[in-house]
């Protein structure tokens, strides 16, 4: 995990600056308004958020612009955070404002590898197992799926397919820049137009110790639109014990959660309630998990905290958990794709 305060952002999405074509015109006794756009609207300001549009000029941060907002008011700084953030948000909201993502990686962990180079031997080889390395039975867990992120992402990346991480995963970039300590699986989205394309094209590149699984892949399994990439070596121990009656494979997992686009939102299809703003979510961007850059939605903070308002606060201690129960990075499920991990040398293909 990279060193650095659990709450700082990245600054490629925290700091906005003045949409081109906007001026002030002093209304009188009303106050501001702002105007501009096409085709052109007017934006009532107050005081407050007079100051805070002259203070945003694409240079300092939305807490930088709160520091010199709070010399002026009195009030308690995280109110005028608060503040800052929804006068910042509406403005955005009505294209008077936005955030360039010039200081954004432009790379995740492809490393180079391109499309005409990508096999299941090329990505086993960039993206070595080292779930052995671990003591801690959770970061053995962990070493998995961030393995398993890197392989998706250098295969999305080879072959320009989008997908934004999402949920737990979202959450732990923005608040630990990696996983949440307790976090059991890794969460992304992606339109199902790109998920077709990966199931089609991408698919076959993953390493042989994953695969993608669907009802085509897995029959026993119920969805086509939460899919998973599965690791083959391990297992969700407690969840498989409980319900023996469901046959899938349940090995550690990468959630893909297909979306479509339905007049101006991005709606999961399983969930249609955890819609959110497609303007909020493309173009992606790409935020610090653990030691790269996955692909983030555009704002992930308004993204994230439609779901988790309170997200940069850690739940109560008897909450710390992961929600699938204990897992096992090399004890295998009870599947006909399963591997054993006490075997693996006779499945490496990397040699």
């Amino acid at each position: 995990m990279l060193p650095g305060p659990a709450n700082e952002p990245p600054r490629w999405y925290t700091t906005p600056e003045q949409v081109a074509g906007w001026r002030v015109v002093d209304s009188g006794d009303d106050g501001f308004v702002l105007s501009g756009g096409s085709p052109p609207v007017t934006c009532r300001l107050n005081e407050t958020a007079l100051l805070i549009w002259q203070l945003v000029d694409g240079e300092r941060t939305l807490d930088e612009i709160a520091e010199l907002v709070a010399d002026v008011y009195d009030g308690s700084k995280a109110a005028i955070v608060d503040d800052v953030r929804a006068v910042v948000d509406r403005l955005r909201a009505l294209g008077i404002v936005d955030f360039e993502q010039r200081d954004a990686p432009a790379a995740g962990a492809a490393q180079g590898l391109r499309e005409q180079e990508m096999s299941s031997l090329a990505m086993a080889r960039a993206f070595p197992d080292l779930r052995g390395q671990h003591e801690d039975s959770m970061r053995q867990c962990q070493a998995v799926m961030i393995r398993m992120l890197k392989c998706f992402d250098a295969i999305c990346t080879a072959l320009g397919i989008e997908y934004f991480i999402m949920d737990g995963t979202l959450l732990g970039a923005l608040r630990h820049r990696g996983f949440i300590p307790f976090d059991g699986d890794i969460d992304v989205g992606m339109i199902r137009e790109d998920y077709r394309r990966f199931a089609d094209e991408g698919a076959r590149h993953l390493p042989a110790d994953m695969f993608l699984q669907n009802r085509d892949t897995d029959p026993a399994y119920p969805s086509d639109h939460i899919v998973k990439i599965r690791d083959r070596y391990s297992c969700y121990v407690a969840y498989a014990a409980t319900y023996p009656q469901q046959a899938w494979h349940h090995g550690l997992q990468l959630d893909i959660a297909v979306h479509e686009a339905r007049g101006g939102w991005l709606v999961p299809i399983e969930a249609p309630a955890a819609r959110q703003p497609v303007r909020d979510v493309y173009p992606v961007s790409r935020l610090c998990f653990e030691d790269f850059f996955p692909m983030s939605p555009r704002y992930p903070e308004s993204v994230i905290s439609r779901a988790y308002p309170d997200f940069k606060q850690l739940p109560p201690p008897a909450s710390r958990f992961p929600h699938e129960g204990r897992a096992s990075a090399t004890t295998p499920c009870n599947h006909p794709r399963s591997l054993d991990w006490k075997n693996r040398e006779c499945h490496r293909t990397d040699r």
